[in-house]
């Protein structure tokens, strides 16, 4: 059931107003597992089809009283709908998780889904984050008829390799085994592409030719590093790395001007400080964060100790340092004025929020459970004020 109710995937940065917390979350998992065993082992068996298992889970859901234990079944119907390449069905969940979800919004139903990115998630956002509600207060929607006019939409190694592959829009090989390069020639027209979990340890050279490429999946491989060969993706506007050996935000990304969405959570990533000629001690991390015009970054779980004091980050709107040893924030972190969503949940070291943390008047959810100040009222109090009432603080 792992593979298929995510928590992190729900809350680590975007629980907010009466959105179960992850305590809850976690409580609740557990009683969800053992109500849906049966599901899960018919699936795995194929004695049901995603669909299927789908459309049980929602029944699961609407006989649960409990918000947190509705809010996983259906995340998982809605999975396995993206998985199954059913836009129609996964619509149909999304709306029915608006509805009956109290407190979700729009736009955490689109981090829920981009989180860990099933099969269509990107063609269920229209591929634009852009096109978020939270950026521009679009309605989030599926266009079905445009979906089917734009291009094909390919969800298997044997699909690809008998389709016309420069009709592929979408190529969504998740949990796929023997990708080869030849495989991602001819995409002429690819806008988003997963190759998660497919256990390649190095990005195939024929990526670095998808010039129209503009969401890619790399989670859970053994790749170590990112070359620069990656800013020949001119298009490129979200790239996931979470669960690779990656230890640094790759330096070809510095200069990609549409580049908003990076995803490094449960990596080896680290300040890379280093002492200049000047006999400075620097950080790598800091310096190629600092030339990134990034709307949203994803660092849980990795090796940082630090974030820049200073610098432009006026559109950076998410932010989740989570489970890291961040030890302070600087009071500098007011130029942050598009912040919307911060998350500290587990930093060990982060006993106290800095005097003077004023100025972040976007933000609707600041998440410190986990953290020292999580188990101090004053600390919380003090948090509270800085960020005033409009603020949803997490402990």
């Amino acid at each position: 059931m792992k593979s298929l109710i995510v928590v992190a995937a729900i809350c680590a940065a975007f629980c907010a107003g009466a959105l179960p917390t992850r305590d809850a979350l976690e409580a609740a998992r557990p009683r969800v597992e053992k109500l849906s065993m049966g599901i899960v082992d018919k699936l795995r068996s194929g004695g049901l089809k995603p669909g299927e298992g789908a459309d049980a889970l929602v029944a699961l859901a609407d006989a649960e009283a409990g918000e947190a234990e509705k809010l996983l079944l259906l995340n998982a119907a809605l999975r396995l709908h993206m998985r199954g390449g059913d836009i129609a069905g996964a619509k149909v969940v999304a709306d029915k998780l608006k509805s009956d979800v109290k407190g979700l919004t729009v736009a955490q139903l689109n981090d829920m889904m981009l989180e860990e990115s099933g099969n269509f998630c990107a063609a269920l956002l229209g591929e634009d984050e852009d096109a978020a509600p939270a950026v521009n207060g679009k309605e989030w929607h599926v266009d079905k008829s445009r979906l089917e006019k734009d291009g094909l939409t390919v969800t298997s190694l044997d699909e690809l390799r008998r389709c016309d592959r420069s009709k592929v829009v979408r190529l969504y090989l998740r949990g796929a085994k023997g990708v080869t390069a030849k495989d991602l020639k001819g995409l002429t027209g690819i806008r988003a592409l997963d190759l998660s979990e497919t256990g390649i340890d190095a990005i195939p050279p024929s990526v670095f030719s998808l010039k129209t490429l503009r969401w890619l999946w790399l989670a859970r491989n053994p790749i170590k590093e990112v070359p620069l060969e990656i800013r020949n993706l001119a298009s490129l506007t979200y790239l996931n790395l979470d669960g690779t050996q990656v230890d640094r935000i790759p330096d070809g990304l510095i200069g990609l001007g549409s580049f908003r969405y990076l995803r490094m959570n449960d990596t080896p990533l680290d300040d890379g400080v280093f002492t200049d000629a000047a006999g400075e001690t620097r950080s790598r991390f800091v310096e190629t964060l600092s030339q990134l015009k990034l709307r949203r970054l994803y660092a849980r779980s990795t090796k940082i100790t630090r974030m820049p004091s200073s610098g432009s980050f006026g559109e950076l709107t998410d932010l989740d340092v989570g489970r890291t040893k961040l030890a302070e924030i600087s009071p500098d972190w007011k130029w942050l004025g598009g912040l919307r969503t911060v998350s500290f949940a587990g930093c060990p070291k982060l006993v106290r929020f800095p005097e003077g943390l004023g100025g972040l008047s976007n933000v609707q959810v600041v998440d410190i459970s986990g953290t020292p100040m999580a188990k101090d009222k004053d600390e919380i109090a003090r948090v509270r004020r800085a960020f005033g009432e409009k603020t949803t603080v997490i402990y």
